[in-house]
């Protein structure tokens, strides 16, 4: 008998160089068609969210002592069944999500009745608030790290740029009696990523005072809109956190979709702007640097062969390895991207 009873369904997401989405294929055919794996699916393998696992351990257990399993049914015809129960909610919630997401994109037009009471107060926030939508569900590309995405929304609030993430929710009652959503850090590194790829995908032109917010959508019916605009610094830390992840995900299956092996992230002092801008192996001056971070996975030593006049082959090119204060820096960034996902609740 198989130890793999349950069937999972493919959670990879893959992008041409172009950005048309390949969400059919796996590893080998995106070594094969050099495709960039979605930002969600390298930031679900790489920042594993535990109170998420946790909710879903919680689910199948339940699944499993409400449902017995049945005289006629196999191990696998059970295991199956019981873990579809405890996904029904999550499938419902996502679906309820898509239907969401549809009646926003199309936005003016009318959606479903069943959509209506959100669609209204969405209508509202883009009257009240002076919204021009510029673009929605986008696919953008990032040839520098690799990496894609489809974003739900670019424009101008008052007549500042800023990219829009819509995120669906159970949204429960705090402990002051009022609701109160959550927002997560993942969703920040995503809308990080999303705002430096639509800004030409080219760090060393990434515009400066990233504006990103998330908006949470009470599934309930007539819930409310919640609002969080993220702090320009917190975006920043947060693209910190997709470069690192980026050369995670690549080295663990040692497969670099853009042929480099190397990231260098510099924060460059932007003159007369409080927040720095961004480059990506741009060569500058050491004084003009605030701190740079070098990601590289050390190369294959090769095979020392002796020269004339160098018989211990002492004068061969060494490769280049991380230094410790490189090391230092990648193993910071990586277990604050760690605290972060741990303080998450679900």
């Amino acid at each position: 008998m198989s130890d793999k009873l349950i069937k999972f369904e493919k959670s990879a997401h893959w992008y041409s160089k172009s950005g048309e989405p390949k969400h059919e294929a796996d590893l080998r055919e995106a070594r094969k068609h050099i495709l960039f794996p979605s930002i969600t699916s390298m930031e679900k393998d790489v920042f594993p969210n535990p109170g998420l696992e946790r909710y879903k351990m919680n689910a199948l257990i339940r699944a499993v002592l409400d449902n017995p399993k049945q005289a006629h049914e196999d191990d696998e015809h059970y295991a199956n069944r019981v873990y579809d129960i405890s996904r029904q909610k999550a499938v419902d919630a996502a679906d309820f999500g898509k239907r969401l997401h549809k009646a926003f994109q199309e936005y003016p037009k009318e959606p479903e009745v069943a959509m209506l009471p959100w669609f209204d107060q969405f209508r509202n926030w883009i009257e009240s608030n002076r919204v021009e939508l510029l673009s929605r569900e986008k696919v953008v590309v990032s040839e520098e790290l690799g990496l894609a995405g489809c974003y739900d929304l670019f424009c101008t609030i008052n007549g500042t740029p800023a990219m829009v993430d819509f995120k669906t929710q159970d949204v429960k009652v705090g402990k002051t009696g009022k609701k109160k959503p959550e927002f997560y850090d993942s969703w920040l590194r995503q809308l990080a990523f999303y705002w430096y790829a639509n800004a030409s995908g080219k760090i060393a032109t990434k515009p400066s005072n990233p504006n990103c917010l998330s908006i949470v959508i009470d599934s309930n019916h007539g819930g409310l809109l919640y609002f969080k605009q993220w702090d320009p610094r917190e975006v920043e830390e947060a693209f910190e956190q997709v470069v690192a992840g980026v050369f995670i995900w690549c080295s663990r299956r040692n497969f670099w979709p853009t042929g480099r092996r190397s990231y260098t992230l510099m924060r460059v002092k932007s003159s007369g702007s409080p927040v720095p801008d961004w480059a990506l192996e741009v060569p500058l001056a050491p004084a003009e640097m605030d701190e740079v971070m070098t990601l590289v996975p050390p190369p294959p030593v090769p095979l020392a062969t002796a020269g004339a006049g160098d018989p211990a082959g002492g004068n061969q090119p060494q490769p280049a390895t991380p230094s410790p204060s490189q090391m230092a820096a990648i193993q910071a960034a990586i277990a604050q991207a760690q605290a972060q996902t741990n303080q998450d609740n679900f």
